[in-house]
């Protein structure tokens, strides 16, 4: 039973020293990548005497790579407070929460593609979550976010539901899907589909969300079929 006990604690050491090395060697990727772009603009643009539209040319794709580099250290700093733990928690009333959601997506492009259902009881506390309510916004409108980016112009179903002892958000695109093997990878940091790869983003949303679903002693599961759609459910259980 000893012997047992200290192999399975030697495995998921090794695993997890793996991830670790995973995560350092993608977010080094990720960040030497916009570092680089600088670098190199910057050198080329000061090797000789140049008119001022191409400075400002040059400066113009130095912005971008700053802003492309401050976002991607601004999700590492929220992945890092979901891994510290946090848990300034409150009660959460989930339809408020939704109707915040949807108003935030309202106001971008294509965000009145997003149809929200509600199958709520009368008993308001039956639609309360125990939670940090900055996280839970995050979390959800990630996966909203990423159903309207993928549905490019479709529409995507939003249901919010009382069901077991808790709230259950069902959220269904119609967009490019995932492939099976991409699945089981899909929440590690970085990670993108091979099918995604024409699409912006820097993998960090739904590593973040997992982290922030599993905070919240919920769950998270993904169904999905290449060029047919994606079904994300998340479960939180009520305060």
């Amino acid at each position: 039973m000893l012997s047992l006990t200290i192999n399975q604690m030697l495995e998921h050491l090794e695993q997890s020293f793996d991830s670790q090395k995973s995560f350092v060697a993608n977010a080094s990727h990720e960040l030497r990548t916009p570092i680089t772009s600088i670098l190199g603009e910057a050198e080329i643009t000061l090797m000789k005497e140049r008119d001022p539209e191409t400075y400002k040319s040059a400066l113009k794709e130095i912005v971008s790579s700053v802003e492309r580099l401050n976002l991607i250290i601004n999700s590492l700093m929220e992945l890092m407070q979901t891994n510290l733990d946090n848990r300034d928690f409150q009660n959460v009333k989930v339809d408020e929460l939704m109707w915040e959601i949807a108003d935030e997506l309202a106001g971008k492009s294509n965000g009145d593609q997003v149809r929200m259902g509600y199958h709520l009881p009368e008993d308001i506390t039956k639609s309360v979550i125990s939670g940090n309510r900055r996280l839970l916004f995050i979390a959800i409108s990630n996966i909203l976010k990423n159903a309207v980016k993928f549905s490019e112009g479709k529409t995507v179903d939003c249901e919010v539901r009382y069901i077991d002892k808790g709230i259950q958000i069902t959220i269904r695109d119609q967009g490019i899907g995932i492939a099976k093997d991409d699945l089981i990878k899909i929440f590690q940091p970085f990670f993108r589909a091979s099918n995604a790869m024409n699409f912006q983003g820097y993998g960090i949303g739904l590593s973040l969300t997992d982290n922030i679903v599993k905070l919240h002693n919920g769950t998270i599961s993904i169904n999905s079929v290449l060029e047919q759609g994606t079904t994300i459910v998340v479960f939180f259980p009520t305060a």
